[in-house]
Protein backbone atom coordinates (compact mmCIF):
# COMPACT_ATOMS: atom_id res chain seq x y z
CA UNK A 1 0.00 0.00 0.00
CA UNK A 2 1.00 3.28 -1.04
CA UNK A 3 0.54 5.88 1.73
CA UNK A 4 2.03 9.62 2.24
CA UNK A 5 5.44 9.19 3.62
CA UNK A 6 6.33 6.29 0.92
CA UNK A 7 5.47 9.33 -1.53
CA UNK A 8 7.81 11.35 0.42
CA UNK A 9 10.59 9.06 0.12
CA UNK A 10 9.81 8.34 -3.47
CA UNK A 11 9.59 11.66 -4.62
CA UNK A 12 10.23 14.48 -2.49
CA UNK A 13 8.20 17.75 -2.14
CA UNK A 14 9.52 20.47 -4.28
CA UNK A 15 9.86 23.32 -2.77
CA UNK A 16 8.68 26.58 -3.69
CA UNK A 17 11.04 29.86 -4.08
CA UNK A 18 10.21 31.91 -0.88
CA UNK A 19 8.93 35.63 -1.90
CA UNK A 20 11.74 36.96 -0.10
CA UNK A 21 14.08 35.13 -2.35
CA UNK A 22 12.40 36.37 -5.00
CA UNK A 23 12.82 40.21 -4.14
CA UNK A 24 16.08 40.42 -2.17
CA UNK A 25 18.32 38.42 -5.34
CA UNK A 26 16.49 40.44 -8.19
CA UNK A 27 17.23 43.88 -6.02
CA UNK A 28 20.25 43.02 -5.05
CA UNK A 29 21.16 41.83 -8.46
CA UNK A 30 19.88 45.09 -10.20
CA UNK A 31 20.80 47.72 -7.62
CA UNK A 32 24.53 45.97 -6.07
CA UNK A 33 24.91 44.47 -9.28
CA UNK A 34 24.13 45.68 -13.03
CA UNK A 35 23.28 49.13 -12.25
CA UNK A 36 26.74 50.00 -10.32
CA UNK A 37 28.73 48.43 -13.32
CA UNK A 38 26.62 49.86 -15.71
CA UNK A 39 27.45 53.49 -14.01
CA UNK A 40 31.03 53.41 -13.12
CA UNK A 41 31.77 52.35 -17.17
CA UNK A 42 29.79 55.93 -17.67
CA UNK A 43 31.31 57.68 -15.28
CA UNK A 44 34.95 56.18 -16.60
CA UNK A 45 34.58 57.09 -20.23
CA UNK A 46 33.31 60.58 -19.17
CA UNK A 47 36.50 62.52 -19.45
CA UNK A 48 34.55 65.50 -17.60
CA UNK A 49 33.87 63.19 -14.94
CA UNK A 50 37.13 61.02 -15.27
CA UNK A 51 38.90 64.47 -14.67
CA UNK A 52 37.25 65.19 -11.31
CA UNK A 53 37.46 61.77 -9.98
CA UNK A 54 40.87 60.57 -11.38
CA UNK A 55 39.06 56.89 -11.35
CA UNK A 56 42.04 54.48 -11.97
CA UNK A 57 42.05 51.55 -14.29
CA UNK A 58 42.05 49.43 -11.01
CA UNK A 59 39.20 51.50 -9.54
CA UNK A 60 37.56 50.31 -12.32
CA UNK A 61 38.03 46.64 -12.99
CA UNK A 62 37.51 46.34 -9.45
CA UNK A 63 34.40 47.97 -9.36
CA UNK A 64 33.14 45.69 -12.63
CA UNK A 65 34.31 42.58 -10.97
CA UNK A 66 32.42 43.09 -7.98
CA UNK A 67 29.08 44.55 -9.62
CA UNK A 68 29.59 41.12 -11.87
CA UNK A 69 30.14 38.80 -8.74
CA UNK A 70 27.04 39.90 -7.52
CA UNK A 71 24.60 39.68 -10.13
CA UNK A 72 26.78 35.59 -10.51
CA UNK A 73 25.87 35.16 -6.89
CA UNK A 74 22.10 36.55 -7.31
CA UNK A 75 21.14 34.50 -9.91
CA UNK A 76 22.81 31.75 -8.16
CA UNK A 77 20.77 32.23 -4.49
CA UNK A 78 17.80 32.69 -6.96
CA UNK A 79 18.21 29.24 -8.26
CA UNK A 80 18.65 28.11 -4.66
CA UNK A 81 22.52 27.46 -4.67
CA UNK A 82 23.31 27.83 -0.86
CA UNK A 83 26.95 28.98 -1.61
CA UNK A 84 25.88 31.42 -3.42
CA UNK A 85 23.51 33.06 -1.30
CA UNK A 86 26.56 32.92 1.50
CA UNK A 87 28.58 34.94 -1.26
CA UNK A 88 25.35 37.21 -1.98
CA UNK A 89 25.34 38.39 1.78
CA UNK A 90 29.02 38.64 1.44
CA UNK A 91 28.85 40.92 -1.88
CA UNK A 92 26.45 42.41 -0.94
CA UNK A 93 27.77 43.69 2.19
CA UNK A 94 31.19 44.66 0.99
CA UNK A 95 29.37 46.66 -2.11
CA UNK A 96 26.75 48.44 0.66
CA UNK A 97 29.50 48.61 3.37
CA UNK A 98 32.12 50.86 0.73
CA UNK A 99 28.74 53.15 -0.16
CA UNK A 100 28.50 53.70 3.39
CA UNK A 101 32.45 54.15 3.99
CA UNK A 102 32.47 56.53 1.22
CA UNK A 103 29.29 58.35 1.49
CA UNK A 104 30.39 58.97 5.66
CA UNK A 105 33.87 59.81 4.48
CA UNK A 106 31.85 62.48 1.90
CA UNK A 107 29.91 63.99 4.24
CA UNK A 108 32.52 64.22 7.17
CA UNK A 109 34.99 66.26 4.56
CA UNK A 110 33.59 69.42 4.52
CA UNK A 111 33.26 69.61 0.90
CA UNK A 112 29.16 69.65 1.26
CA UNK A 113 27.16 71.60 2.51
CA UNK A 114 23.32 72.27 3.50
CA UNK A 115 21.10 69.40 1.76
CA UNK A 116 23.75 67.51 -0.05
CA UNK A 117 25.53 66.89 3.33
CA UNK A 118 22.43 65.61 4.63
CA UNK A 119 21.77 63.13 1.36
CA UNK A 120 25.22 61.38 2.10
CA UNK A 121 24.22 60.64 5.43
CA UNK A 122 21.33 58.86 4.56
CA UNK A 123 22.92 57.38 1.42
CA UNK A 124 25.17 55.76 4.24
CA UNK A 125 22.64 54.95 6.47
CA UNK A 126 20.38 53.22 3.79
CA UNK A 127 23.39 51.25 3.21
CA UNK A 128 23.74 49.81 6.17
CA UNK A 129 20.10 49.15 6.29
CA UNK A 130 19.91 46.86 3.02
CA UNK A 131 23.43 45.07 4.59
CA UNK A 132 21.29 44.05 7.66
CA UNK A 133 17.84 43.00 5.78
CA UNK A 134 20.18 40.85 3.56
CA UNK A 135 21.94 39.24 6.67
CA UNK A 136 18.62 38.70 8.49
CA UNK A 137 17.11 37.19 5.95
CA UNK A 138 19.34 35.22 3.94
CA UNK A 139 21.25 33.91 7.27
CA UNK A 140 18.04 34.00 9.42
CA UNK A 141 15.44 30.44 9.50
CA UNK A 142 12.92 31.24 7.06
CA UNK A 143 14.90 31.06 3.19
CA UNK A 144 16.93 27.73 5.17
CA UNK A 145 14.44 25.35 3.97
CA UNK A 146 14.64 26.38 0.57
CA UNK A 147 18.19 26.44 0.87
CA UNK A 148 18.84 23.17 2.89
CA UNK A 149 16.71 20.75 0.47
CA UNK A 150 19.74 18.53 -0.54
Amino acid sequence: MIDETTIERIAPREIKRPLGVWILTIWDGLFAGLLPVITVLILYFNAEVQAALGMSVLDLVLSILLGIAVVIAAIGAWLGNNAARIALVILVSVHYGLLAFNNVNLATAGVLSGTAQVKSWGRAFRSVVWIGINVWYFLGKRPRAYYDRG
